[in-house]
């Protein structure tokens, strides 16, 4: 430590830190357990931003685990969860993540009431028609 001013009230010093980082790893596999419904393991694959080799970033694994619970929320699995377990290579410096999946109960809307409309939303809705084949 290096005092550079002083006086009553402050002072301002130098510091020399030094900061041991640690080792670094990187992605290795990422498998994923327990996906029934959504089997094309590339598209849940991609949802992760990581490439094998890249430096492991817990947040980029955080933010793939958030993409794949909005992908399985599309297809109606409100309490859809996910569960990294991280499998650490020591000496080839690499996590791999085995993703625990519980899809959950899949929901579906089955009908939806209109209770009240006034006038100018009855109107933009009379003639509306579903596409053929589905159903409103």
């Amino acid at each position: 430590m290096r005092v550079l001013t002083s006086n009553a009230v402050s002072m301002g010093i130098a510091l020399a830190v030094h900061v041991d980082e640690g080792q670094q790893y990187r992605l290795g596999q990422v498998i994923f357990k327990g996906n029934r419904e959504i089997s094309n393991t590339r598209a849940l694959r991609n949802l992760f931003h990581l490439r094998q080799g890249d430096l492991f970033s817990r947040t980029a694994v955080s933010e793939g685990l958030e993409n794949l619970r909005k992908a399985y929320l599309q297809f109606g699995f409100l309490n859809f969860t996910s569960i990294p377990n991280a499998q650490i290579d020591e000496a080839a410096q690499k996590i791999s993540l085995a993703i625990d999946m519980d899809e959950g109960t899949q929901f579906f809307i089955s009908s939806i009431n209109v209770v009240s409309l006034d006038g100018q939303a009855s109107e933009s809705l009379e003639g509306f028609a579903a596409p053929a084949g589905r159903h409103l």
